[in-house]
């Protein structure tokens, strides 16, 4: 059994870190993959989409979606508010202001829903419903709303794109810092 120790020098501070035995270390790296494995033969929904109950499901979905785009509304107000500079203050203010565009759309896919009744679909299990014509304007609007991927992702790469301008500027800041 091999077993090590390590020092870490931390600011000047000398501190032993724990001895692990590299046998222990092994048999866990072999067990993860075999874990992995053993899951995959083990599927069971997750469930990870939910309908809402009737009534207060949808009310309380509803409730978040204007309680979400308002505190979007504040972070971009506040943002422009104490004139925050730089490009990544710029891109989270594009993602406030899709983000609050994509609840615009589901609160009023949602609220259109609740007027279409199952006569206006064709079952075809939960990924498979179709709408039935003739589109009348709330079909059309619900098919629109039905849309919202198409503005939620791009939010989602606006927010990745302003971390990573915060980051990158963070480490520019860092360097700066240790060269004096």
């Amino acid at each position: 059994m091999h077993k090590f120790n390590a020092t870490c020098v931390l600011h000047g501070v000398k501190m032993q870190v724990r001895k692990y035995s590299l046998t222990t270390f092994t048999t866990i790296l072999r067990t993860i993959p075999l874990a992995f494995i053993a899951n995959l033969f083990m599927i069971v929904p997750a469930w990870a989409l939910q309908t809402h109950s009737e009534p207060e499901g949808i009310y309380v979905h509803q409730m978040a979606h204007l309680l979400f785009m308002a505190a979007l509304a504040y972070l971009s107000w506040d943002i422009r508010r104490t004139s925050f500079s730089g490009r990544g203050w710029g891109y989270m203010q594009l993602f406030c202001l899709s983000m609050f565009l994509w609840n615009v759309l589901a609160f009023t896919g949602h609220g259109i829903e609740y007027f279409l009744g199952p006569e206006n679909f064709l079952q075809g299990g939960y990924w498979h419903n179709r709408l039935l014509g003739p589109m009348t304007m709330n079909k059309q609007i619900y098919y629109l709303a039905k849309l919202d991927h198409l503005v939620c992702v791009p939010a989602l790469f606006f927010l990745f794109l302003s971390l990573r301008t915060f980051y990158r500027d963070s480490l520019k800041h860092d360097t700066r810092e240790g060269s004096r």
